[in-house]
């Protein structure tokens, strides 16, 4: 065994149900104990919160993985490396099990056996502090032999099927720590009844020093005092030789009560003194072995004669504090199985597929202690993750943003990577989210990246009332946009209509016309379609469209001019209409643009960029509809309402922009935190990403805390999309749902795996050259909290690039 350094501790905990065929179980062990170094400890401890079950690797254990993942596998647990453990093995008194060579072999059996009755047993009898540990070694191929003569002549034909003649059986000693000596007695017998198929009969030593000690101390003194007391005996006086042996005697209890008071020093090694520097680093003394061979059993026989010749037993072939057990037995002392007491339950590990471990794109986190990518070419098949608040969602899309940001400032020009033609929309609802990927921006001198709050009066907006074409497709395009944003069914054919003829109207009002009209220049259309709809009132709009008409009039502008159309169109509602005739067809519309009114400050900001841009020249765009560093916000329904409207006109934009972009090696990527927000009342939008998306190099990333809350065809629109992250649920209908995905090609999964699982560890159903992966489970990355280290753990030589700004018009 190595040298005492610090050992390596995996604490286990509950991860679904242990396999109900025992044969399995035994398989699975048998793969842990064939690769256990010599020292191993599997240990099983209550503390003040319930039992904790680790397993202890010594120092320089190699292939970890290949020890804890089978015995993991086995008892249905997760293995998580303890990263400063405590000191686990500290008590008052110590006790290891011995063989009682005076008691007969039973003969137990472990056939049927439940793997977790032992921790079960357990739960119930160790009270707070007290431990029970089993340390393991391998046995040599002479103690093999040693044993099966052993074996044989106490079991005869019932060595055919016993436990420790398995092939991976180990060698075993069993310690228990307790605040009292007669309470680790207890807990090894307890323990030792409790092992399905431990036939042998123990007794229980104490590993104490002091009682050794004072023994030694206390037979040197009264040898001591009984030579000074033999020494004034007149006969043993008189007798010259007699008084020199008893001198020689009383001497001889010098030496040993000088070794009994080094004993108590530590100044002599002892098993007591070794096996709390065992302890110190977190170790438990190995079983020894032994040298020379034990003496040959032998049967009674009788000769020809009739002389009988006893039989005799043979030695033990192993040290009295060794035994060799099968493999199962191994993992019944660890199985975290003991209901509540085991503590909270976990997800166990899946590994990923081979392809997952290469880089082919942007890092997520660990699998099995190895890292895992999703791929950058299979990004356009869209990204979606569900979780619960504080489950980890959020980080990983931020994640994924500053990888993007990564590859526009400092491409790694790798098959399938968005390089520097690559727009970046980023839709965050919450103003922390909005300043957490702003700095990840920041962190990379990305010049082409912009953040613009909704609410407050940042002077910046994305126009989405500036589209190509005349006012009349203008007009219907920002319709189309309400209309998402609202409600299914509360924008209708004849409020349509109207909201397209003064929208049209607002778009063709100039500063002119809005002073000749008696209304406020500088305005958005927005704002003059709300005048128009009676908004301020019957008169200011029939003042404001007498403006228009009176200029399309004087101008004699056609209906193909946007000042001809304007007048044209609003013609239905003000010729030869009485106000109670025209409120027929103003009042369901004007609610709807009323409320956008409240945003008016955004409608009017002085510096505009268009999605026509953002798109066309790569710029890197943070919406924030959360509160700003100021403190402002807009209220939740116009928060909504707005998001919506932007998504819709992004569409919209990607679809008059964007085509052909795949092919290209063009792309834009879309992330929302929260997807219910951007999905207005129609799935249309979402069902388009999915479906053709990806011929205009659209590559979306989603989150969503609540799945219940999207609509059906847009749950399982991005249930289809080719990454899901499914991070922890306690949602039954949603677990379902996410348990369909995850078991269609397989039935491994469980509702337990998905509501275990703690925060910032993930599901993973993915895609790779647009194949189908079987699913599994990964560590996500604190990325966050390592942001000085993301480009080098992304692949990434960073240094400060500076890329030209300054995109507005």
């Amino acid at each position: 065994m190595a040298g005492l350094d610090d050992a390596r501790v995996w604490q286990f905990t509950r991860a679904g149900s242990i396999e109900p065929n025992a044969m399995t179980v035994t398989q699975r062990a048998s793969a842990f104990t064939s690769a256990t170094p010599d020292g191993t400890v599997l240990l099983t401890r209550r503390d003040e919160d319930g039992l904790h079950h680790y397993l202890v690797l010594p120092p320089g254990s190699r292939d970890l993985s290949q020890t804890f993942s089978p015995l993991a596998h086995a008892v249905a647990a997760r293995a998580e490396e303890v990263e400063e453990p405590e000191l686990l093995f500290q008590a008052k008194h110590l006790a290891v099990a011995a063989v009682n060579m005076n008691a007969p072999v039973g003969r137990s059996t472990q056939a049927g056996a439940d793997v977790s009755e032992l921790s079960k047993l357990l739960a119930t009898t160790l009270s707070e502090g007290e431990w029970v540990a089993m340390v393991l070694r391998r046995p040599l191929d002479r103690e093999r032999k040693w044993h099966q003569r052993w074996l044989d002549h106490h079991l005869g034909s019932a060595t055919r099927t016993h436990h420790s003649l398995e092939r991976d059986a180990p060698v075993m000693s069993l310690w228990a720590g307790s605040s009292s000596a007669r309470g680790a007695k207890g807990i090894l017998q307890r323990t030792t009844a409790a092992m399905p198929g431990f036939d042998m009969n123990i007794q229980v030593r104490q590993v104490e020093k002091t009682k050794r000690g004072l023994a030694m101390l206390g037979s040197s003194f009264a040898v001591l005092i009984a030579g000074c007391w033999l020494g004034t005996v007149p006969a043993i006086v008189d007798n010259a030789s007699l008084y020199t042996a008893v001198g020689v005697f009383a001497g001889l209890s010098m030496p040993g009560m000088a070794a009994g008071a080094m004993y108590l020093g530590g100044r002599v090694p002892s098993a007591a003194e070794r096996a709390r520097r065992f302890i110190r680093h977190n170790l438990i003394v190995p079983p020894s072995r032994r040298v020379l061979a034990p003496t040959k059993p032998r049967k009674e026989s009788t000769d020809k004669e009739g002389r009988v010749t006893n039989g005799k037993d043979g030695g033990y072939p192993f040290p009295k504090n060794a035994f060799v057990v099968g493999p199962a037995l191994t993992a019944g002392l660890i199985a975290p199985h003991a209901g509540a007491d085991s503590g909270i339950a976990s997800t166990a590990v899946r590994v990923a597929p081979a392809v997952m471990r290469t880089r082919i794109g942007p890092y997520i986190g660990l699998n099995d202690g190895q890292p895992v990518y999703q791929s950058a070419e299979d990004m356009y098949a869209g990204t979606m993750a569900f979780g619960l608040a504080g489950s980890g969602k959020s980080r990983l899309v931020q994640a994924l943003f500053a990888w993007m940001t990564l590859e526009r400032v400092l491409p790694m020009n790798k098959p399938g990577y968005p390089g520097t033609k690559s727009s970046l929309v980023v839709f965050e609802n919450k103003g922390e989210g909005a300043d957490d990927t702003e700095s990840w921006a920041h962190r990379y001198n990305d010049r082409r990246s912009l953040r613009i709050d909704l609410a407050g009066q940042s002077p910046f907006m994305v126009d989405i009332l500036n589209v190509p074409g005349t006012a009349e497709q203008r007009a219907r395009t920002a319709v189309n946009a309400i209309k998402y944003s609202f409600s299914d069914g509360s924008i209708m054919e004849r409020s349509f209509r109207t909201l397209s003829q003064v929208m049209a109207a607002g778009f063709a009002v100039t500063p002119e016309l809005a002073t000749a009209g008696e209304a406020e220049a500088g305005r958005s259309a927005f704002y003059y379609a709300n005048i128009l709809l009676g908004g301020r009132g019957d008169d200011a709009g029939v003042k404001l469209a007498g403006a228009i008409r009176s200029e399309a009039v004087r101008t004699n502008a056609p209906e193909s001019t946007d000042l001809g159309w304007a007048a044209a169109s609003l013609a239905e509602l003000y010729d030869g209409k009485t106000p109670s005739q025209r409120a027929q067809f103003t009042d369901a519309p004007r609610s709807k643009v009323g409320s956008l009114l409240s945003a008016e400050s955004y409608w009017s900001r002085p510096k505009r960029m268009t999605w026509d841009t953002v798109l066309t020249q790569h710029v890197s765009v943070i919406i924030n509809a959360g509160v700003t560093r100021n403190g402002e916000q807009l209220d939740d329904e116009l928060s909504r309402q707005m998001q919506s409207m932007l998504m819709y006109t992004l569409y919209d934009a990607i679809k008059r922009n964007c085509s052909g972009w795949y092919e290209q090696h063009r792309a834009v990527t879309i992330f929302a935190d929260e997807l219910k927000l951007l999905a207005g009342s129609s799935s249309d939008v979402i069902e388009w990403i999915r479906e053709q998306g990806r011929s205009f190099g659209v590559r979306a990333v989603f989150a969503t805390q609540n799945p219940e809350q999207l609509s059906d065809s847009v749950r399982n629109s991005v249930l289809g999309f080719g990454t899901v992250y499914a991070f922890a649920q306690n949602n039954p209908t949603v677990i379902a749902r996410l348990l369909a995905d995850l078991n269609i090609a397989s039935d491994d999964w469980t509702g337990a795996d998905i509501a275990n699982l703690p925060p910032y560890e993930v599901i993973v159903r993915t895609t790779v050259g647009r194949q189908r992966q079987l699913p599994f489970t990964a560590k996500v990355h604190n990325f966050w909290g390592d942001q000085a280290g993301f480009a080098r753990l992304q692949g990434y030589d960073f240094d400060a690039v500076n890329l030209p700004g300054e995109f507005f018009q």
